[in-house]
């Protein structure tokens, strides 16, 4: 398995986790100052954003 293989399937086990605490169409609430901060930096949705 390659180095991004395994990035692969951590990044797939950590987006199906995820979705046990929150789901992708959930309002931002409280972290809505952090998600637009992020936004602005670059960070994504290849980042794990929404």
């Amino acid at each position: 398995m390659s180095r991004s293989d395994e990035r692969d399937v951590v990044r797939r086990g950590y987006d199906a986790l995820s979705y046990h605490y929150r789901s992708d169409d959930a309002d931002d609430g409280q972290y809505a100052p952090w998600l637009a901060g992020r936004d602005e930096a670059g960070f994504g949705p290849s980042f794990g954003g929404r």
